[in-house]
């Protein structure tokens, strides 16, 4: 019960975060932060696939939802809960036991990094183009991801690291 307690709140923090703070930040209209990434990369390592989708669509819808986005978010969460289970055991190199959370303490600071920045360019990478369907601006959609996912890293990697003390 603490476990579902703990990423309830995980959840009701970062969507609230996102919606209330993040979306109003537009730096140079090319950087988007997207904090709510953080629910999907703190997972337990063993959860099922069909849970871990499911979380990934209620996570999208609640963002589609607050930012009147139409599913963008439901396909682009959903999209990198599918590969999350192989990016976290190629970025641990290792299989993790089932209940564990990934962090710095187990899987490394090296794995949290690749495992967090490689979810996160995904996620963009599928939102972004999404988001602008026109292909004659493709050069400013793939500017905005290279711009925007070191700014969504540099937050997930402060939960990280805030959560190792």
């Amino acid at each position: 019960m603490n476990n579902i307690l703990r990423y309830t709140l995980i959840f009701i923090v970062v969507v609230a975060l996102q919606v209330l703070l993040f979306n109003n930040i537009n730096l140079f209209g090319l950087v988007n932060i997207y904090i709510y990434l953080i629910f999907l990369l703190a997972l337990p390592a063993g959860m099922s696939k069909e849970l871990q989708l499911l979380l990934a669509f209620l996570l999208g819808l609640c963002i589609d939802i607050f930012t009147n986005t139409l599913g963008l978010h439901i396909f682009a969460t959903v999209f990198v809960a599918f590969f999350r289970n192989p990016i976290l055991k190629w970025a641990a190199g290792k299989d993790l036991e089932a209940n564990v959370q990934p962090s710095i303490k187990t899987i490394g600071f090296v794995g949290i990094v690749k495992y967090s920045l490689l979810i996160i360019f995904l996620h963009h990478l599928v939102l972004f183009p999404l988001e602008d369907l026109q292909f004659v601006n493709i050069g400013h959609t793939l500017l905005m991801v290279l711009c925007s996912v070191p700014a969504s890293f540099v937050f997930t990697l402060c939960y990280f690291l805030l959560k190792k003390k």
